[in-house]
């Protein structure tokens, strides 16, 4: 994401809260539990954001999120719009976090939906590898059998994931089985 706006982003959502505090203090609002969640995921973001941590790109998004559905409230009051069902708890909007969620995904539009098709649609290659970590998983979890119990599962291999069969094929290859 980019980083100028990343920082921008971040003294907004802090002019928020700063807002907020002062309000507070002089007003004598009482702060919820959801505005000191809102205050320490702040500082959480602040802090990844200026350090070199592999996390940092994403936290600004999750606290904008949070705040969006006033789970982490970094404004005064609860400003929203509720959706009610029955005996379920209502959903709530933060207008005012909502705006500036789309003003983000706007400013960061391209790399928003890269990052969202890298986590929902990985590539060949990471599907490959994610396959062949699954048959080294059953490899090694077989691998310990004994040679009886070894025998029964290969027989009933079909009860049994794909990458499970494929592992079970191996080793019935290794042990000298022709089952």
């Amino acid at each position: 994401m980019k980083k100028t706006s990343d920082f921008i982003f971040i003294a907004v959502i802090g002019l928020l809260a700063a807002n907020t505090i002062f309000q507070s203090i002089w007003y004598g609002n009482v702060l919820s539990l959801n505005n000191y969640v809102g205050f320490v995921l702040w500082i959480i973001i602040t802090v990844l954001r200026f350090s070199n941590n592999q996390y940092r790109r994403y936290g600004l998004t999750i606290l904008l999120f949070l705040s969006t559905l006033n789970i982490a409230n970094l404004t005064v009051g609860s400003i929203s719009f509720n959706a009610f069902y029955g005996d379920i708890e209502s959903i709530s909007v933060n207008p005012i976090m909502l705006l500036i969620l789309i003003i983000y995904y706007i400013i960061n539009e391209k790399t928003v939906k890269k990052e969202l098709r890298r986590i929902f649609f990985p590539s060949e290659e990471e599907k490959q590898s994610e396959h062949q970590m699954q048959i080294d998983f059953y490899y090694r979890k077989f691998e310990n059998c004994g040679n009886e119990e070894l025998k029964n599962i290969i027989i009933n291999k079909e009860q049994y994931p794909m990458p499970a069969q494929i592992a079970l094929d191996k080793l019935s290859e290794t042990r000298g089985y022709n089952l």
